[in-house]
């Protein structure tokens, strides 16, 4: 199982993207969905994982920036959310 508790966010909308930095627990890979733990109505699919040391696709940290895809949802209001794995 992933988690993510976001503690910040930047918003890149010309470029389609939102970039969350935060805590994290397991692993996640590009392309996963990510829900609001507390609503799971609410999804985000990853776009990519912003990676200092290197190019592989999966990552286990304590801090993750993470490139959500924009979607109907107000980035800002993503920080002190919890998001997990959809599967989880």
């Amino acid at each position: 199982m992933f988690s993510i508790k976001v503690i910040s966010v930047y918003d890149m909308r010309h470029f389609n993207t939102v970039v969350i930095s935060g805590e994290v627990k397991g692993s996640l890979k590009n392309g996963d969905i990510l829900i609001d733990k507390e609503n799971p109505n609410h999804e985000y699919i990853t776009k990519g994982l912003v990676i200092v040391d290197g190019g592989k696709n999966t990552y286990c940290s304590n801090v993750l920036n993470i490139q959500l895809v924009s979607g109907n949802y107000l980035p800002e209001n993503l920080i002190g959310k919890s998001l997990i794995n959809r599967d989880s």
